[in-house]
């Protein structure tokens, strides 16, 4: 069961489509694309990494998430 509060993740193939993984924490997301053998870059494994981290405290914190931009709250 995924828990109400869930981080959403959408992964574009290069098939075609949109595929969406939940999770209950960056963790669960991140072991997910790992067990489905979507990484093959360490550099982009790092990048999504520190994304989905920064997502999970912004649900955590409940602020805003973008990606690629500072986590802030709003005044």
């Amino acid at each position: 069961m995924i828990h109400p509060r869930y981080l959403k993740l959408k992964y574009y193939p290069a098939v075609a489509g949109i595929e969406v993984i939940k999770g209950a924490s960056a963790e669960d997301i991140a072991n997910t694309i790992i067990k489905r053998g979507l990484l093959s870059r360490l550099d982009h494994a790092a990048y999504l990494g520190r994304e989905l981290a920064k997502a999970e405290t912004a649900l955590n914190l409940s602020i805003p998430y973008k990606q690629d931009e500072t986590l802030y709250k709003e005044k």
